[in-house]
């Protein structure tokens, strides 16, 4: 019950039992109090261990395509993860900044707080999105238009001259039909 010691502090007590309690620092389970028997004109040395309070987090990426890409996750600025890795978070249990890495063809998710409990795995999704572009196909001359030129784009349905398609960023094979 009296003044808080530092590490190593040595008191002048009466002889007998004392009871030696720890403080609380965030992020850290302090020791159990413990009893201890003082003897006259004799130093007694105890031990007291805190532990260093954590969580786990894994964040699962989607979709596949992206995760093969080279989509990867971080927290708190750290180092970048894989899908489905799980990291140790240290510290006080509470929320976390989980980041994306950007990858061409991706639209990257957004950073989101993430609330991590001591002795628990948080499990969260970083779902990234595709990205798309257009494709217009002008045919010529009119007398092929006229006599049902058409083209489709990766064994699509077939499109007629001018049509737009709105499709994923990436190589795409067009064709033809024969008139």
């Amino acid at each position: 019950g009296g003044a808080w010691n530092s590490s190593g502090t040595e008191l002048s007590l009466p002889t007998g039992s004392h009871t030696v309690t720890y403080n609380t620092i965030g992020g850290w389970t302090s020791p159990n109090s413990t009893n201890v028997l003082v003897n006259y004109n004799q130093v007694t040395t105890i031990a007291g261990t805190y532990a260093q309070n954590f969580g786990y987090l894994q964040v699962n990426i989607g979709p596949a395509g992206a995760a093969n890409a080279g989509a990867e996750w971080q927290v708190d600025e750290g180092a970048w993860q894989t899908n489905g890795a799980i990291v140790t978070v240290y510290g006080i249990a509470g929320y976390h900044l989980v980041s994306y890495k950007s990858i061409n063809g991706w639209i990257t998710p957004s950073s989101t707080n993430v609330f991590v409990n001591y002795n628990q795995t948080t499990t969260v999704s970083g779902v990234y999105g595709t990205e798309y572009g257009y494709l217009q196909v002008n045919l010529s001359p009119a007398g092929a238009i006229n006599a049902g030129a058409e083209w489709q784009v990766d064994g699509s349905s077939w499109q007629t001259n001018g049509k737009v398609v709105y499709l994923p960023i990436g190589s795409h094979t067009v064709a033809f039909n024969s008139i």
